[in-house]
């Protein structure tokens, strides 16, 4: 069977994902050069590329979004000026405001894609409550399986 790697947890890969919403509602998270797969620096899979968040208006209420999205619990900070180091590559988000109790990141107000005035030393990052014992693997609640 096929799998896909999140983390270090195997999911499997039986379905294509298909959402009610337009593409990019529901971007994919990671969390990059942190003490584990709930704490770093935050970045986001755009057009089939990582880049990074900017951290102007970076709050716990975003911070609360991405661990909400990432099943790691809640937001125990919501740091800026590149604290796991800084990325490298695209700046997709910037200006991202988020009330707090959004399901995923993709649901927030921001700039635009790619729209910035930012460098790398202003990426954004997290650290969450939970751990990798908390993952589980799933889909958002309106996507539907093709087979």
């Amino acid at each position: 069977a096929l799998t896909q790697l999140v983390g270090n947890v195997q999911c499997p890969l039986r379905a294509m994902i298909t959402g009610s919403l337009p593409a990019g509602d529901w971007p994919e998270l990671r969390l990059v050069d942190g003490s584990g797969r709930c704490s770093g620096r935050v970045e986001v899979l755009h057009q089939g590329a990582w880049g990074t968040v900017c951290d102007d208006l970076w709050d716990l209420n975003e911070a609360e979004v991405v661990c909400r999205q990432l099943g790691c619990g809640r937001a125990v900070s919501a740091l800026g000026k590149a604290h796991f180091g800084p990325g490298s590559g695209n700046i997709f988000l910037d200006n991202l405001q988020c009330s707090g109790v959004e399901r995923y990141l993709g649901q927030c107000a921001h700039s635009g894609w790619s729209e910035h005035n930012c460098g790398h030393h202003e990426d954004a990052s997290v650290i969450c409550s939970g751990s990798l014992s908390s993952f589980r693997c799933s889909l958002p609640p309106s996507s539907r399986l093709l087979y």
